[in-house]
């Protein structure tokens, strides 16, 4: 009883605040410090489908939020047609208590790290991933939030921000819990004590930099962020280390996995570095091309995957236990390999209408590749077609071949109200 109204009063409290964003297509530090009420409605329709008739896809979700001088709400609801599922993955109050120092409590999507493909200092990640996609951005706009209090103040062209996130515990069967159609899934956004301490810097009016310490289960973390802007070139870079087990083992002792497979991966602790180093150029003709290497020394080398198939090989409920492995990694927005690359090129405006883009994954030690090509239509300016088509490529056991190697096409309609 008093577990659930603690979790309540986290959830529906008040208080008012500011947003900042570190990094933009200009690199450019802004504040925003007025807000409108507002409210935003957005219908989405989805198709998928291998083309072997097998792993048909389709889906109807509503998006919607609603902004005000002092608060905030984002939730969806979304239908398999054969299931449905409500989230609420935002609901906070803000207050401004002095002109320079805000404070936020409720539900909050804390969004961080400046990279285009994978956001190592995003110390929130692990909050639920409600609509997936390869786009980080995406990722970061479309999961659930974590009950927590946030106070930042700004100062000049600085910012200081501090947020607390509190283990809420709950049962299977409670509406606070991840129920199978509502729920506010709070085990699984507030499942650790967690907070973090932010300093974001403008240096230079070219040079943007925040420096991060986090606390959570696993340890300390340490994140840098760093982007220089120079004409239509962007340089950025985002770090984070910490003192604790490879990614795999972490995910491995988190799902409960068994005793085989936690022995094969549950290697000591040790420093680890994850990181992204980006860069991105604007052509006079408004393409957009980004190129970055990422690393993650907690992750899979050559002979990693290689354990990791041959156990997967092993028997079928070895095979499926990994299965989960990847799937959780997937869903945490965790990299599993030690290294990767990623190369993302929009075409803006190919026609005044039309939009289209290329992006690939790429795993140097097994030369596995996962490429997605898509198209944007905007009919009017509250209708959108989008079509996008990916495939894999790399053998049988490799990081992305062994996702099979048929095409999937998806088709989208988004309808903004």
């Amino acid at each position: 009883m008093v577990r659930g109204l603690i979790s309540f009063l986290f959830v529906s409290l008040s208080l008012f605040g500011n947003e900042f964003d570190f990094f933009d297509e200009s690199a450019e530090v802004h504040f925003t410090q007025e807000r409108k009420s507002e409210f935003n409605s957005r219908l989405r329709l989805m198709y998928e489908n291998n083309f072997d008739g097998k792993n048909e896809k389709k889906s109807l979700t509503i998006y919607q939020n609603i902004k005000g001088k002092n608060f905030y709400v984002d939730y969806d609801f979304s239908s398999t047609f054969d299931d449905y599922r409500f989230n609420l993955k935002e609901i906070y109050y803000k207050r401004n208590l002095t002109e320079n120092f805000f404070l936020d409590v409720g539900r909050v999507n804390v969004r961080e790290g400046i990279a285009r493909a994978y956001n190592a200092t995003d110390y929130f990640k692990g909050s639920g991933l409600v609509f997936d996609s390869l786009v980080a951005g995406d990722r970061q706009e479309n999961r659930l939030g974590s009950v927590l209090l946030q106070s930042t103040l700004f100062s000049d062209e600085s910012s200081y921000k501090f947020i607390y996130s509190p283990k809420i515990s709950t049962k299977a069967s409670s509406i606070l819990s991840d129920r199978k159609h509502i729920g506010m899934g709070l085990d699984i956004s507030n499942y650790a004590n967690r907070f973090s301490l932010y300093s974001n810097l403008k240096l230079h009016k070219k040079l943007s930099t925040s420096f991060i310490v986090h606390k959570n289960e696993e340890g300390l973390n340490v994140g840098t962020n760093i982007s220089y802007s120079n004409g239509s070139w962007i340089f950025y870079n985002e770090s984070s280390f910490k003192h604790a087990k490879n990614t795999v083992a972490i995910s491995i002792g988190k799902l409960g996995l068994s005793k085989e497979v936690q022995d094969t991966f549950n290697h000591k602790e040790k420093n680890i570095y994850q990181g992204s180093f980006g860069l991105s150029y604007t052509s006079q003709n408004n393409i957009v091309s980004t190129f970055e290497y990422i690393v993650n020394s907690g992750g899979l080398d050559k002979q990693g995957w290689k354990d990791f198939f041959s156990l997967s090989k092993q028997n079928k409920r070895f095979e499926q236990q990994l299965l989960g492995v990847r799937k959780y990694h997937q869903v945490n927005e965790e990299m599993m390999s030690k290294e990767s690359l990623f190369a993302h090129i929009r075409f803006n405006d190919v026609t005044p209408k039309l939009d289209t883009h290329l992006l690939a994954f790429a795993n140097p030690y097994d030369k596995s590749m996962l490429l997605e090509m898509g198209l944007e239509y905007e009919q009017r300016e509250n209708l959108m077609f989008k079509l996008n088509f990916r495939k894999m490529f790399g053998d049988a056991q490799s990081e992305y071949g062994s996702l099979a190697n048929g095409t999937v096409g998806m088709a989208e309609l988004e309808y903004y109200f």
